[in-house]
């Protein structure tokens, strides 16, 4: 497990609640970028797929929309193979609702805004890549936006893969 973020797993996941809904993304620390042409919009970034494979690996479910699911390395495929696909808002209702245990959704959009704006997840993790600022990237979706009404800012950390690239991992937690 990565040392940046084991703290946080445990926090989150000791809330011993019988529901425990995580979502998880990435976006472009500078831009919001978080899309191209339903994939992302950048390819095998080292330190978030670390982070989620930390997170999968103590997941009782993940959901995913088909485009999603299509674009996860596929090695995240075979040591996950039963990944529940969600495609629309209503979907999303309907998956929660049967499901106990620890959850991770990963997306996409539109998932995630409607999950955000209806209070579905307890967690909300958010990871901001940083890369050189000279390193373009295309994109036609950025990262959905929180509701600090229904999520309060818990944490902010960090870590580097060398001086120019990174990742700032931002923790929120639903508003009780």
């Amino acid at each position: 497990m990565h040392p940046v973020f084991s703290w946080m797993l445990s926090h989150f996941l000791g809330d011993n609640m019988i529901r425990n809904v995580i979502a998880i993304w990435a976006c472009h620390f500078w831009t919001r970028a978080f899309g191209y042409k339903d994939k992302l919009p950048w390819s095998n970034y080292k330190l978030d797929l670390e982070i989620l494979d930390d997170v999968l690996s103590q997941a009782s479910h993940i959901v995913a929309s088909k485009a999603l699911k299509a674009n996860l390395p596929k090695s995240f495929l075979t040591k996950y193979p039963n990944i529940i696909e969600c495609n629309s808002q209503d979907t999303l209702d309907k998956v929660l609702i049967r499901l106990t245990g620890t959850i991770v959704v990963l997306g996409g959009r539109t998932v995630f805004q409607y999950g955000i704006d209806n209070g579905l997840f307890d967690h909300i993790i958010e990871n901001e890549l940083f890369f050189p600022r000279h390193k373009v990237l295309e994109y036609d979706t950025v990262a959905p936006r929180i509701n600090q009404q229904k999520y309060k800012f818990f944490q902010k950390r960090h870590a580097t893969n060398n001086k120019d690239e990174g990742i700032y991992i931002n923790y929120w937690e639903k508003r009780r």
